[in-house]
This record gives structure tokens, C-alpha cells and sequence, in this order.
């Protein structure tokens, strides 16, 4: 199956996703970049790569994804989306040219068990949120830092949403379904 991003696909999963990094949106940012054009969101990639593949993936129920990213994807290109079966893991890829450039593997079966212990995925209650990246120091490296956090997305605020006790994630996904 044939995969092909336009830059309309690209600007309608940066509104609803609030990520607007330039070298996703900004033509003009993203040619001064070392890729030379706009890339294409990688969860949009992923999202996309996987339900191209569903079929051949089946209905089993995933709880784990290994994310491979291999090269940058630009819009206006063809992209192949392949997938198989290996034992107990689906492999979902996109490939151009002959050039695997995402390969995703998704790991099915029964689902696993909460985590016991807070996850820097999962805001912990008490947990400040960062208003600035880690900086960690040169000595650090050498250990090996592991940074983690939360960061307040910069969303404009739906009165409407907030009066019925939405987030904005919430309200977006709803808004989303009704189209």
C-alpha cells in the first residue's frame, strides 16, 4: 500500500497534536535544516505506517512499540507500507525507494500490569512541571543522565471546554470524532 503526506496532513495533525515545531510546519525554518525541507511528524508516520498495516497486524491487543526511524519523511513522496508477522511481534514498515526509512515493531498479547512505579510518561501527583529543558553538565555525560519531566503544553485555552471540565487534549479528540 502506497503512503503519501501532504503538507494539509502534516499542519491538521500539528493543530491537533500542539506540536507546532518548525521544521514540521515552517518551509522556510526547515530548509535551513540539515534534512533541506519540512519532515513529516514521526508519531504521524508511526500512526499512519500502523493502520496501513492493520490488517495484516490483526486485532490483537499491542502493549509495546519499538519505534525504529531510520530517515526523515517528507511530504509530496511516495512511501510503501509493508508489514508481517514475526512469532509473537507485528513489524509494521515504511519504506521509499527500497530505503526502509521507519520500522515499527508491536509487541500483542495479554496486557501487562499497571506500572508500580511513576513513570516520567504519567504526570505523578506532586511532580513540578518544567517551564525550561535539563541542562545537564559536561560531568554528567559520563554517567549517562537520564532527564525526565513534565512540560505544560503552550494551548490556547477552549472557555468552552474548560467550563465542562475538559482538557484540551480532551476537548480536541472530541472535537475530532464529531467531524
Amino acid at each position: 500500500m502506497s503512503i503519501q503526506f501532504s503538507p494539509e496532513d502534516v499542519q491538521r495533525f500539528a493543530d491537533w497534536s500542539a506540536d507546532r515545531n518548525p521544521l514540521h510546519v515552517d518551509g522556510e525554518f526547515a530548509r535551513q535544516t540539515h534534512f533541506g525541507q519540512q519532515v513529516v511528524h514521526g508519531v504521524l508516520t508511526v500512526l499512519n505506517a500502523l493502520r496501513a498495516a492493520a490488517d495484516t497486524l490483526g486485532p490483537e491487543r499491542l502493549h509495546g512499540l519499538d519505534v525504529e526511524f531510520r530517515n526523515a519523511v517528507v511530504m509530496g513522496r511516495p512511501y510503501e507500507a509493508g508489514a508481517r508477522r514475526e512469532s509473537a511481534d507485528r513489524v509494521a514498515q515504511l519504506s521509499a525507494a527500497d530505503q526502509l526509512v521507519l520500522n515499527v515493531r508491536a509487541e500483542v498479547g495479554a496486557a501487562t500490569e499497571p506500572l508500580a512505579a511513576p513513570s516520567p510518561w504519567v504526570p505523578a501527583p506532586g511532580r513540578p512541571e518544567r517551564d525550561t529543558p535539563a541542562a545537564p553538565g559536561l560531568d554528567e555525560f559520563g554517567r549517562g543522565p537520564e532527564t525526565t519531566g513534565t512540560y505544560r503544553m503552550q494551548v490556547p485555552i477552549d472557555p468552552i471546554a474548560a467550563a465542562a471540565g475538559l482538557s484540551h487534549t480532551q476537548a480536541r479528540v472530541l472535537r475530532s470524532a464529531a467531524m
